[in-house]
This record gives C-alpha cells, sequence and structure tokens, in this order.
C-alpha cells in the first residue's frame, strides 16, 4: 500500500477504501459499539441474576483473544492494510491493535474462511442465547423476580438481536463492497475492481495467481 498514490487520477478512486480515513473508523464504530454494549450489559444482568459469570468471563476471554490474536492471524495479516510497517495496524476495523503476524499477500484458504465464519456466528450469537439462559432461568422462578425483570430481559434481548442485524447490515451495505481485503468471506467488492486493484499492486497479484 503506497500511501504517496495519486487517488485523485485513480480509477479506483471513491469505489474502494484504498487508504486509512478517520470517517470510516468512525462508521464502523457506529454500527459495532451498540452491539457490544447490549451484548455485554444483557450477560451482566444474565450473571447478576443466576449468579454464574462463566458465560460473560468466557465471551470476554473470547473477544480478547479474537481481536488480538485469532482475527489478525487468520483475516487480517492477508489485507493490505496489514502491510504497512509498525507494531500496530491502521483500518477501518481494527485500529491501534497489535500487529503480531507477516503479511502474507495470498488471499485466504478454505480453513481460514471457514474459522472466521464460526468466530462471527460465535462473537454475535453467544451473548444472545446467554441472555435467553436468563429469560429461561426467569420462567422457572417467575414468582422470585417476576413481570418486571421478566420483560427487562426480554427487551435487552430483543435489542441485542437487532443490533447485531444492523451491525451485520451495515457492514454489507456500507463496508464490505469497498473493503480491499478480498478474500474476505463477507467481501462484496466486484470482480472488476478487484482485477484492476490487482494490477496496480503486483506483489498482491502474483500470489493470487499462486494461491489458484
Amino acid at each position: 500500500m503506497d500511501e504517496n498514490s495519486d487517488c485523485e487520477n485513480c480509477g479506483l478512486n471513491e469505489k474502494l477504501n484504498c487508504k486509512f480515513e478517520g470517517k470510516f473508523l468512525a462508521g464502523f464504530l457506529t454500527y459495532v459499539i451498540p452491539f457490544f454494549f447490549t451484548a455485554f450489559f444483557g450477560m451482566i444482568f444474565t450473571g447478576l441474576l443466576t449468579e454464574n459469570w462463566l458465560f460473560l468471563i468466557a465471551y470476554g476471554v473470547f473477544i480478547v483473544l479474537f481481536f488480538t490474536i485469532i482475527e489478525m492471524r487468520i483475516l487480517c495479516r492477508h489485507c493490505p492494510y496489514y502491510a504497512r510497517e509498525g507494531r500496530t495496524i491502521h483500518c477501518h476495523a481494527n485500529e491501534g491493535l497489535p500487529r503480531l503476524w507477516k503479511y502474507d499477500p495470498k488471499p485466504l484458504n478454505k480453513l481460514e474462511k471457514l474459522l472466521f465464519i464460526l468466530c462471527i456466528i460465535f462473537l454475535g450469537v453467544f451473548p444472545i442465547v446467554t441472555e435467553v439462559y436468563g429469560i429461561w432461568w426467569i420462567y422457572n422462578d417467575y414468582a422470585r423476580y417476576g413481570y418486571f425483570v421478566a420483560l427487562g430481559l426480554i427487551g435487552i434481548t430483543i435489542t441485542t438481536t437487532i443490533t447485531l442485524i444492523v451491525w451485520l447490515i451495515g457492514l454489507r451495505l456500507f463496508f464490505c463492497p469497498n473493503c480491499v481485503n478480498f478474500s474476505c468471506p463477507l467481501n462484496r467488492v466486484p470482480r472488476n475492481l478487484v482485477d484492476a486493484y490487482l494490477e496496480k499492486n503486483p506483489i498482491m497479484k502474483k500470489a493470487w495467481k499462486e494461491r489458484e
């Protein structure tokens, strides 16, 4: 990724997010923060009700490992943004996180794609499952908790589900169609733009041909 490229005269300008811009990071956070806020709030609520904190602890550990190690290994190290020198990465989703692995210009392999999809499913579904468990717990001791506690957790669960859907729709509509990590399973960049980008990046193009 050449930070000194002449973007104004490039045919891909405004079609792909080739360079880091704070507005894209802000946009991404606008979609992701509401989900994580409601997810953790619901899991804490469930923990207080059940006195079982294993769900919250497990999810917290997974979040840390996923964003700092797992995602970096299976997804981010294949992205052109990861090619920049430095101890941290600069991108529209994981700004400032540690750069632990070497850049690999090859596209993701099938195993990496599968692992990423499974991680995303766990990331989104586990908090909702935990909150549903909390609702089940209330149902089994309704006389103790009552209507308002049940209604509160049901509302949190619905909100968590809605914010997850909004986040995924936001990604698909506003980020995935312009992202230069082309081999990501969620990427939606048209093939003609991918080919045009690879023509401007011979190292990446060669690596992609070797993987085919």
